[in-house]
């Protein structure tokens, strides 16, 4: 699994200027992101060609996914990435029940086809949204059961967590469907839920990564914090250490 950091986690740095947090989260020991909140540019490529940053995965919501193609195919083919990850599921979807599910669905699994064609693999990435039933099932169930073989969930623990749910139950939710990680912890504070930096809150990184299956190709922390780098470096050091464990 490829260690990365999602670039919402610095958006705000990177809007200012994303070469100078490029050479930031570098100079931390950062070698791979999953790309969001950037344009996807060729000024983007030769910033990150110049620090020496690959990318694992890109993320970008659905609606422009589905438009420009042939955009995301030549920015992947230039930052040598094969993961193209919805951000969000649509608005309709978020509120809506069976209808507004399965046009989604039926929509997802017609882009993967496209993507694939263009040897690019489609993923979901989740919220808590998706925690919401229709009936019995949550709507990430139905998602998982119900879209094709070449769609491909990214889980995010943060998400998982603040939900209710066990990260290691829902985990085996996705089989080898699950190619990425967004690595967030949970923290309660005067009653609500919020993400904070690894090994700060609720989740127990080393059992999951004990767990993960082979299908995914890798695990970004991400972290919505005025203070990125001092929280990206202390995830880091909680992170790194469990990673080299499991690997001897």
């Amino acid at each position: 699994m490829k260690f990365a950091l999602q670039t919402y986690t610095i958006r705000r740095e990177s809007k200012i200027d994303f070469p100078s947090s490029l050479k930031q989260i570098a100079s931390l020991g950062i070698g791979y992101v999953e790309l969001a909140r950037i344009p996807f540019s060729e000024d983007s490529v030769n910033h990150l060609h110049h620090q020496g940053i690959k990318v694992v995965s890109i993320q970008e919501k659905f609606h422009k996914l589905k438009k420009y193609p042939k955009k995301y195919q030549e920015f992947c083919k230039r930052v040598d990435c094969d993961i193209v990850c919805i951000s969000v599921i649509p608005l309709a979807c978020i509120i809506g029940k069976e209808r507004p599910m399965k046009r989604f669905i039926k929509q997802v699994n017609e882009l993967a086809v496209i993507y694939k064609e263009m040897n690019l693999r489609l993923a979901i990435h989740h919220h808590d949204f998706e925690f919401k039933k229709i009936h019995d099932q949550t709507k990430l169930e139905i998602l998982i059961k119900q879209t094709s073989k070449d769609v491909s969930f990214v889980m995010d623990t943060y998400w998982v967590q603040k939900s209710g749910y066990d990260v290691l139950e829902v985990l085996k939710w996705f089989g080898p469907k699950l190619i990425g990680l967004h690595l967030r912890d949970c923290m309660i504070t005067n009653s609500k839920s919020m993400d904070t930096f690894l090994g700060n809150g609720l989740i127990d990184f080393e059992k999951l990564l004990l767990q993960i299956p082979a299908s995914v190709v890798y695990g970004a922390i991400e972290q919505n914090t005025m203070k990125p780098y001092e929280d990206i470096l202390q995830s880091m050091q909680t992170i790194l250490p469990l990673l080299e464990r499991i690997k001897q």
